[in-house]
């Protein structure tokens, strides 16, 4: 008897088929862990922006104030992110622009994020131009405050609402949808939150010390100025 060659095609159908459930079941697998991968990133960015932030602070003793930055005159003001990221280039000692944008932020899939913030020497210190297109990863407020408590967030993933939510679509919508973000507070601490509603993950109201879903009652007791703009 002649031993059969090669295979049939119902054979081939099913080798096919399987390989067909092995990818169906592989995608979702290999997605969330990309996923991870960028937020493991997003992680050590506001890290190292938080430290900045103490430093140019002076753990403190220092305030951000509410006022346009100028290069030709820096001090510690800001009234945009992007002046944010100039001011602490200069006083915080952070000058990679990378850092302020995440991988997965949908606001910059068609423009060039810039690699650095200034070039030149002091005094003629020059912005990279991709700081007027790209929009920052990360929101803040000012003026900062000063204070010694632990409770305070200091930046956070973009998007997050006065209502404690991310909001995928707002103006500028947040940066993983609906899903959270990132908080780093005085004290060094950077943690995930799908949000601040729920009581584990809400901040402690300066107000009355109660637990509160609005960041700008976990700043200050009477907050008067603003988040700022990505750009």
């Amino acid at each position: 008897m002649r031993k059969r060659k090669g295979f049939t095609l119902i054979e081939l159908l099913t080798v096919i088929a399987i390989i067909g459930i092995l990818a169906t079941a592989l995608v979702p697998a290999v997605k969330k862990v990309q996923e991870l991968a960028r937020r493991t990133s997003a992680l050590s960015k506001i890290r190292n922006i938080g430290s900045a932030i103490k430093v140019a602070t002076d753990n403190g003793s220092k305030q951000i104030r509410d006022q346009a930055f100028s290069l030709t005159a820096p001090s510690l003001t800001a009234s945009t992110m992007p002046q944010y990221m100039q001011m602490l280039s200069i006083y915080g000692g952070i000058n990679d622009a990378t850092q302020w944008y995440v991988d997965s932020d949908p606001l910059n899939e068609s423009v060039t994020v810039p690699r650095q913030i200034l070039s030149g020497a002091a005094g003629s210190y020059v912005p990279d131009p991709g700081l007027l297109t790209a929009s920052v990863s990360w929101t803040t407020y000012t003026p900062s405050v000063k204070s010694d408590e632990g409770t305070i967030p200091l930046i956070w993933t973009r998007g997050l609402t006065d209502a404690g939510v991310w909001d995928p679509n707002g103006q500028f919508p947040s940066v993983w949808g609906s899903d959270g973000g990132h908080i780093y507070f005085n004290n060094g601490r950077v943690e995930w939150f799908t949000d601040t509603t729920q009581p584990e993950n809400q901040f402690t109201s300066r107000v009355d010390g109660r637990p509160t879903p609005q960041w700008k009652l976990g700043v200050s007791r009477t907050f008067t100025g603003q988040a700022l703009s990505p750009r």
